[in-house]
């Protein structure tokens, strides 16, 4: 059940980020949803369902954004790898830890990602002010994203079949 959950949860934002926010913005610094979700569920999910979510995930928006294809997948991958070898050793009650690991998996998102770019493109100086707000940006989303996520996943919902 929680496997048909997190992947329903993934559906959503990737929709999100696909529909809403990657047509609307028109700038190079575009909000990542889904890295919020890969931290979520590296640390809640089993290894394999984990890496199993991640590697759809990165798929499905990389067949989306046809210029990476191929990174997202193997970004989320190392992502989803790197945080469920490291989620153990981080106290999740310590929000300064919290913030470390988040701004610490955001800085690894983009700079591999600047890197794919900037094998694909010329490298510009303007790049490093990019990874320096997108990282910012991004690491505020996550961190909304993991703990929205976290309260839900602590949410206890039960039917009653009484209708009487």
């Amino acid at each position: 059940m929680k496997t048909v959950r997190s992947i329903a949860i993934a559906v959503i934002l990737l929709y999100l980020q696909v529909l809403v926010i990657s047509p609307v913005n028109g700038t190079a610094i575009i909000p990542n949803l889904l890295i919020g979700y890969i931290v979520f569920q590296s640390m809640y999910l089993g290894k394999s369902s984990a890496l199993l979510i991640a590697f759809f995930i990165g798929l499905a928006l990389d067949l989306v954004t046809p210029f990476t294809l191929g990174v997202n997948c193997l970004i989320f991958l190392l992502l989803t790898q790197v945080v469920y070898a490291t989620h153990s050793l981080i106290d999740k009650e310590k929000f300064t830890n919290n913030i470390t690991a988040i701004v610490g998996v955001n800085s690894l998102f983009y700079v591999i990602t600047y890197i794919a770019f900037s094998i694909a493109d010329s490298f510009s100086a303007n790049m490093i002010w990019l990874f320096v707000i997108n990282v910012i940006l991004n690491s505020i989303i996550t961190f909304i994203i993991t703990y929205i996520l976290i309260f839900i996943h602590k949410l206890k919902i039960t039917f009653d079949e009484d209708f009487s």
